[in-house]
């Protein structure tokens, strides 16, 4: 067999000198070692030149073509790989940008929603502002009435203060009255023997419909109906156990924190239906309204006393009276006080408003806002005055869900509401020509914000 051995360029860079395993000649290679005799003689290892031509050592090329192949897949396998983790990195920013929009769209919400809850706080303490400041200047008209007319009849006064012009003041105000004042026996004497006085005990007594149902044992807890033949309209203070007495304004006590023999008298006060029970009370017998009272002779502005359990209420709940002082003038003349100046002026008595001050956030709020708009929000009143000295009074809740705010919350302040919530908004109640300074908390549920979401987020994070 003819071989012939064709070079390949490795392995000529492998070659060796001769000698060795390899040796060139003639262009090819020769076979060395003991299977093939060359000789020494060229011409003879000419003739026995096996050509390898049919049979040619291929291993070199068949290694280089497997690595080369696995060099492919290696990288088909490197790309696939690339490929893979690339769809993998851009599947993660998808997933994060979606959950960034998310979260970015959930946050936008909450502070679309916490400002429409701090607009609703605003909103609120305006309308308890504006209703308030309404019925103070009904209080101004009355006012402005009975200085015109001191005589003014029981019967006038009711036409006008239940008259459809007057009677939008008693949506929130629980009831209206002339105060005159009553200094001495003799002043006293006139006050209770008055024939228009008498006339009402009388209509009482019987319980006409103009008086009410059960005037005879409500009105002064029934002294004015007593079956005796002394039974007579009287002013009245407290006694032991609650019950109205006849008021001693002579006693060492009241002197020594009056002065002087002087009552401030419930004469005169509508509805009286509803409030029959306060008729005739003395309100100077109480250190408390008697405090409002001399600020308001000496301001001549509407003033507010602090909370009080009023004498008429029958539930448990605070009130508080609004007392705007009437004068004299030198020249004999009633009148109001004018920018509070009372120089020269002498006061003759009061036109008071009172307020069961849950029945004033009640109504204000029913008759502002739907349910729906107040869901999820509770909504407290306090009494902030600055002799209160930062020590503001609980005055009346709203959407609490308690039966009986008066004791649920009566003791509570301020601070206590702010530390146990997370979303309030507390606001000055500043009521105009008035001693009056409330403060609204207004505080949203954890269900406040969550139920004025939309669906937008959760549609972007599935998009």
């Amino acid at each position: 067999m003819e071989v012939s051995v064709v070079p390949e360029p490795r392995d000529v860079e492998d070659a060796q000198a001769p000698g060795g395993r390899g040796t060139p000649m003639n262009g090819n290679w020769m076979a060395s070692g003991s299977d093939i005799d060359l000789g020494a003689s060229p011409q003879t290892s000419t003739k026995v030149v096996a050509k390898l031509s049919s049979t040619r050592i291929a291993a070199p090329k068949a290694l280089r073509r497997g690595g080369v192949n696995a060099i492919l897949v290696t990288l088909a396998m490197t790309r696939a790989s690339r490929f893979g983790m690339l769809s993998a990195i851009i599947l993660v920013g998808a997933l994060a940008w979606s959950a960034i929009r998310f979260y970015l769209m959930i946050d936008g919400e909450n502070q679309v929603s916490e400002e429409a809850f701090r607009r609703l706080a605003e909103s609120i303490t305006r309308t308890i502002q504006t209703k308030v400041q309404q019925d103070l200047i009904y209080q101004d008209m009355i006012a402005n009435v009975w200085a015109a007319d001191p005589k003014i009849s029981r019967e006038h006064f009711r036409r006008l203060v239940m008259s459809e012009a007057y009677a939008p003041g008693l949506d929130t105000m629980t009831g209206i009255s002339l105060i005159p004042r009553v200094s001495g026996a003799l002043e006293r004497a006139a006050l209770e023997g008055d024939p228009d006085s008498e006339r009402l005990r009388g209509e009482c007594c019987s319980n006409a419909t103009s008086a009410g149902a059960a005037c005879s044992v409500v009105a002064a807890t029934g002294l004015f109906c007593e079956a005796s033949p002394t039974a007579r309209y009287r002013i009245t203070e407290f006694g032991a156990g609650g019950e109205l007495v006849p008021a001693n304004g002579t006693s060492p006590d009241y002197l020594a924190r009056v002065g002087s023999e002087e009552y401030m008298v419930v004469d005169v006060i509508e509805p009286f239906e509803t409030n029959s029970k306060v008729w005739g009370f003395n309100l100077l017998s109480s250190p408390a309204r008697h405090s409002a009272w001399l600020s308001a002779m000496k301001t001549g502005k509407k003033t507010f006393t602090r909370r009080l359990n009023l004498v008429q209420s029958t539930d448990k709940e605070f009130g508080v009276l609004v007392w705007l002082p009437v004068f004299k003038s030198s020249s004999g003349g009633w009148t109001t006080a004018l920018a509070g100046n009372v120089d020269g002026l002498t006061a003759v008595g009061s036109v008071n408003g009172v307020y069961r001050v849950q029945h004033l956030l009640t109504t204000a709020l029913q008759s502002t806002y739907s349910e729906a708009q107040l869901s999820d929000t509770t909504i407290f009143l306090f009494d902030n005055a600055d002799e209160l000295g930062g020590r503001a009074q609980f005055l009346a809740a709203y959407g609490t869900g308690a039966v009986d705010s008066y004791s649920a919350y009566g003791d509570m302040s301020i601070d206590d509401l702010v530390a146990g919530g997370t979303f309030i908004e507390q606001r000055d109640l500043v009521i105009a020509n008035s001693n009056a300074k409330w403060a609204a908390v207004v505080i949203a549920n954890t269900r406040y914000l969550g139920k004025r979401r939309t669906n937008n987020p959760w549609v972007a994070l599935v998009i």
